[in-house]
């Protein structure tokens, strides 16, 4: 079966490529096709994004899902050495058609806003505590730094930092003991043990993760460690909530999304656009109503 996917890339490159000979400007790589979201003569670049297309014979739905995903995970991370520009595209929306079908694997994924947590009472008490504590700052900058960054692999990585300016002694040298007495025994053999073999060592030395490559959220546990030894050790009670919901919040990545099958509300055989998608998506307060609809039907778990 024929398969014709699309994905958005979000990047404030500007794709100009064979300008010269084609609008908009586009080049071909590993048979994915990579253009400018929008572009005119007048305007140039628009939308600061890409769309990727990819055309493929595949035995199914997901066996093309998984060549298209590798291919953009193979080729983005170049583009964004040779472009200098941010570059992502794993929470941007993807469509996916048979093209012997009138019907489209639509993933949306949009930014939504932020939700923020009350600094209260309790929190302006700790503040006060804090101001009157020997806590070396440098865990402050890491830790801030840590909340404030985008990702998982940077997150961890002033984490661990985070936590080894904690427990510096005077001499430069760490506090192991504090620091197994801050993670416990099973967290800090995972991130520290000796010859190469922690988790922050192997991120340090040149090994990349996802977050799927772990059964836990490393983030998350790490976050509620630092917490709980705030609250036991130096306040002596809860002044730093527990049990947050999504800790670490800031106004970047905050996501929301669906999975559907849409079609042309029109009799058309055209396919399904991402572009259009969008635009119908983004027009009508995150619905489609103009071009487009949600469909299902038994056939559809064949797709």
């Amino acid at each position: 079966m024929k398969y014709f996917c699309q994905r958005k890339i979000k990047t404030l490159a500007e794709n100009y490529v064979g300008i010269s000979d084609n609008i908009p400007p586009h080049f071909t790589h590993d048979n994915v096709r990579y253009e400018q979201w929008d572009f005119t003569y007048s305007e140039g670049a628009m939308g600061y994004s890409w769309i990727a297309t990819l055309e493929i014979d595949a035995d199914s739905f997901n066996d093309a899902f998984v060549v298209f995903r590798k291919k953009l995970l193979d080729a983005t991370p170049k583009i964004a050495v040779i472009s200098q520009c941010y570059v992502e595209f794993l929470h941007q929306p993807l469509i996916i058609q048979n093209v012997d079908k009138n019907y489209a694997y639509f993933h949306n994924i949009f930014d939504s806003d932020p939700v923020p947590l009350h600094f209260d009472d309790t929190s302006y008490k700790a503040l006060e505590q804090l101001s009157h504590t020997s806590i070396p700052e440098e865990f402050y900058y890491y830790w801030n730094d840590a909340v404030n960054t985008v990702g998982s692999t940077p997150k961890m990585l002033l984490l661990f930092s985070a936590i080894e300016a904690l427990c510096k002694k005077s001499n430069g040298k760490i506090d192991k003991a504090k620091r197994l007495q801050i993670l416990g025994e099973e967290l800090d053999t995972n991130f520290f043990e000796n010859g190469n073999k922690g988790l922050r060592h192997r991120l340090v030395h040149g090994e990349y993760f996802q977050p799927t490559d772990f059964d836990q959220n490393y983030i998350e546990l790490i976050h509620a460690k630092i917490v709980t030894y705030f609250n036991s050790e130096i306040f002596n009670e809860e002044l730093i909530r527990t049990g947050v919901v999504g800790p670490q919040r800031h106004f970047d990545d905050n996501k929301l999304g669906s999975r559907n099958f849409i079609a042309y509300k029109s009799d058309t055989r055209e396919l399904i656009g991402i572009r259009d998608v969008i635009n119908d998506f983004d027009t009508n307060e995150h619905n489609l109503i103009d071009k487009f609809e949600y469909v299902f039907d038994k056939s559809i778990a064949d797709y």
